[in-house]
């Protein structure tokens, strides 16, 4: 059976865009629909749109975002639980720590407004990463990985040293591309784009 195709981030941009135009409308109920759709495409772009739509939007549309917002809150501790009964069935398998640790970083992208869960998301996410590579066979998605939940706690330069060793091995890879490149704008050496 071939895999389906994995979508590329710029393929969530594109839905989140579309749904954009919806939330755009003077219509409310486009505006609700267009709510409800960004939870759908589960990506961090959705996720960061709603979060906005939570803060700067009408009274009615800030509770439909935040009640999106608080759906997905749910989804996540679901999957959080799950994956962390299935850890207790099976310490030593990596599929369920490295499951657990992108549960986290996803879950990280639903607190801006929230710095200290933000925080314990991101850091547990990092941990379990930190372990995988450690104790086990390093693979390069726990790198890229590694790298994104860095970059998302501010850790540009560690993140960049990540990022190039997906590339190194990998150097088609999308998403660890971005993510240099968005290191080293932050770090105010985008001239420096070296693989």
């Amino acid at each position: 059976m071939p895999k389906a195709r994995q979508p590329l981030p710029s393929d969530a941009a594109l839905e989140v865009e579309a749904t954009t135009d919806l939330l755009l409308s003077k219509n409310p109920e486009r505006k609700l629909r267009g709510i409800r759709q960004l939870r759908h495409p589960f990506s961090a772009p959705a996720i960061q749109e709603l979060v906005q739509v939570s803060r700067h939007s009408h009274l009615l549309f800030k509770v439909a975002a935040k009640s999106e917002l608080d759906t997905l809150d749910v989804r996540f501790r679901k999957q959080i639980h799950k994956i962390r009964e299935n850890l207790q069935k099976k310490p030593e398998y990596p599929g369920y720590q490295l499951a657990l640790s992108v549960v986290f970083l996803r879950y990280s992208q639903i607190w801006p407004h929230s710095p200290e869960n933000r925080t314990y998301c991101l850091n547990q996410s990092l941990t379990m990463l930190n372990r995988l590579i450690r104790l086990v066979r390093p693979e390069l998605k726990y790198f890229y990985y590694r790298g994104f939940v860095r970059k998302e706690i501010g850790d540009f330069r560690s993140a960049v040293s990540d990022f190039r060793k997906v590339l190194h091995f990998k150097p088609g890879h999308w998403g660890a591309f971005l993510g240099l490149l968005e290191c080293l704008f932050e770090l105010g050496e985008f001239n420096k784009i070296q693989m």
